[in-house]
């Protein structure tokens, strides 16, 4: 006999004579399919639940919402190597059967039974499952906020609640490569001679000793990457519909996920409707984020989607191209192209 959460069940083999466990193995669709026997009938809905998993929209005393994640069943026959965790969760309930007809119900629609075989569907996940109560589920200190950003308004920072924008349970990341060509403006840069090359004539440029102007534009390549994110199994009652709608065409306004301040620029999310096996309506919802990987060509440093590629005119005839920060001012503190928002909020309920 061995009891999950409340629930008091056992392990056997269908009467229909198929075998009690079957598995199938490879990397990413590793599946397992094992039969157990709930002793009260009456729990049928209360075990499908707790064994599935689910979540709970929770609130503190100050109103902020937390998710509450009943986990689901581990199967404890199967670890990883190296941690030796357990890695394959049940995500469905493949087969039920009710045992042992309640003979004073027999004419009753629906009938009860005493018993319930259930065949149970451990799956791998592309995501961690984390318990409420894990360390990893709280930030130790919010990022810093650069210079004329307020700080960071994370309502969960010093709870014991679980705070699902430190990504570590329920979301899944797909980074995807991306590159866009730019047009260097034409006649800018020059050949440069070699021997026997005709200078250009004089009048045609300033400098005769230098070849003559590319009137080619010249593509430049921003190679970066297209980040989709996917926050698994959210009550559709706290998605975060609004601050999405704010979030859309802004970048990040603190460091993301490892990536710096206002390198992502989040693009229109997706929903995906869910209903659950317990009835529940939930939904996957499915972030994209553009990082695009400029650094100085001189000083080698990360720049943002608010610095674009200019030809840098000097004094000294010692041209070059390089990033510069644009503003609707043209000074450093003037309103940015684009504006920022806090992406930790997407990954938090309401």
């Amino acid at each position: 006999m061995a009891f999950w959460r409340d629930i008091e069940y056992f392990w056997n083999t269908p009467a229909d004579g198929e075998s009690g466990f079957v598995g199938s193995f490879s990397n990413d669709a590793t599946r397992v399919e094992s039969s157990i026997q709930v002793r009260n009938w009456q729990l049928l809905q209360t075990a499908i639940a707790e064994f599935t998993g689910y979540p709970v929209l929770r609130r503190i005393a100050t109103g902020v919402a937390w998710i509450d994640r009943r986990t689901p069943h581990a199967h404890q026959e199967f670890r990883d190597l190296l941690y030796n965790q357990p890695w394959l969760y049940c995500t469905s309930v493949s087969r039920v059967e009710g045992r042992s007809l309640d003979e004073t119900t027999a004419f009753q629609d629906p009938p009860t039974y005493r018993m319930a075989h259930l065949r149970l569907v451990h799956q791998s996940l592309t995501y961690e499952i984390l318990e409420n109560n894990d360390p990893r589920m709280q930030f130790a200190v919010d990022p810093a906020p650069l210079p004329g950003e307020p700080g960071q308004d994370n309502p969960l920072l010093g709870t014991n609640f679980p705070d699902e924008a430190t990504l570590m349970r329920y979301v899944t990341k797909w980074p995807k490569p991306f590159n866009r060509m730019i047009t260097v403006p034409r006649a800018l840069a020059k050949f440069v001679l070699e021997s026997g090359d005709r200078p250009p004539k004089k009048g045609d440029d300033t400098d005769a000793s230098t070849g003559p102007v590319l009137f080619e534009g010249v593509g430049y390549p921003e190679p970066g990457q297209v980040l989709r994110y996917t926050w698994h199994l959210v009550p559709r009652e706290g998605m975060p519909l609004d601050q999405a709608n704010r979030t859309t065409g802004k970048v990040n306004r603190y460091r993301f996920d490892g990536y710096p301040a206002r390198t992502l620029l989040c693009e229109a999310p997706e929903y995906i409707p869910i209903r659950s096996a317990n009835g529940q309506r939930l939904a996957d919802i499915h972030y994209t984020f553009r990082y695009l990987g400029k650094f100085g060509r001189n000083d080698g440093l990360q720049k943002t989607w608010n610095h674009f590629l200019r030809y840098v005119d000097r004094s000294d005839l010692n041209h070059f191209l390089d990033y510069r920060l644009v503003t609707m001012t043209g000074t450093s503190s003037g309103a940015p192209v684009f504006m920022t928002e806090d992406f930790s909020k997407l990954f938090r309920p309401v």
